[in-house]
Parts: C-alpha cells; structure tokens; sequence
C-alpha cells in the first residue's frame, strides 16, 4: 500500500489492525482504527463494520454506535446491499442489533409520552 489513505481504504486490513488492537488490548490502535472506519462507513459497508463491532463487545463500543447510527439514516438502501444477508447471517449479531435498530427507528410509547412530557 502506497500510503496511509490507502491502508484505511483496505476494508479488510483496518478491520484486521482493529481486531489485532482488541486482542492485545491496544486502546489507543483501537480508537484510531475505529475512528477511520467511522469516517469510512458507507452503505455497502456498513453490515461488516457493524458485524466486527459487535464481535469485538465492548471494546468497539463507540463503533457500534456509530455503525447504528450511520445504519439508522440510511436503512433503506443498505437493506440492497450484499452486506445486510451477511447480517443476519450472524445469529447472535442479529440478536443484538436487531431490537436497538426497532427501538431507533420506532421508539416506544412510552418513551414518546415522556419525550412530550419534558418538552411542555
């Protein structure tokens, strides 16, 4: 790789610099390489990063909110890519991803009469 944009840019090998810093408890490796794949989370990428991120717990913790987030705006169009099977191929990913995206995309009751409350 020709330089550092480029590293970034590798999918495959931030993802596993990332892994690496989770494994060796490395948390400043861990923050940066979370922060560039924050900055590189696309629709057709999204699935994986979120994926890697709930693998990793709560090591990835800033990652996986953002991935929800990022994920949360545009579900739409990444419910077309190849990356969202891959989602809920991953049963137990799926298990945890799927009630925070319901309760983001669609927050209870409850929480909406409390949202009216304070804002009165």
């Amino acid at each position: 790789l020709s330089d550092a944009s480029d590293f970034w840019d590798d999918q495959a090998a931030a993802g596993a610099l990332l892994q690496a810093a989770a494994k060796y408890e490395v948390a400043g490796l861990m923050r940066l390489a979370a922060d560039e794949a924050v900055t590189r989370l696309s629709v057709d990428n999204i699935a994986e990063w979120l994926i890697l991120a709930c693998q990793l717990g709560s090591q990835a913790g800033e990652l996986k909110v953002s991935c929800l987030q990022f994920l949360q705006a545009n579900i739409a169009a990444a419910q077309d890519t190849a990356g969202w099977a891959k989602l809920f191929q991953h049963a137990g990913v799926a298990a945890e991803v799927a009630p925070l995206l319901i309760r983001a995309l669609a927050p209870p009751a409850s929480e909406s009469t409390k949202r009216r409350r304070t804002s009165e």
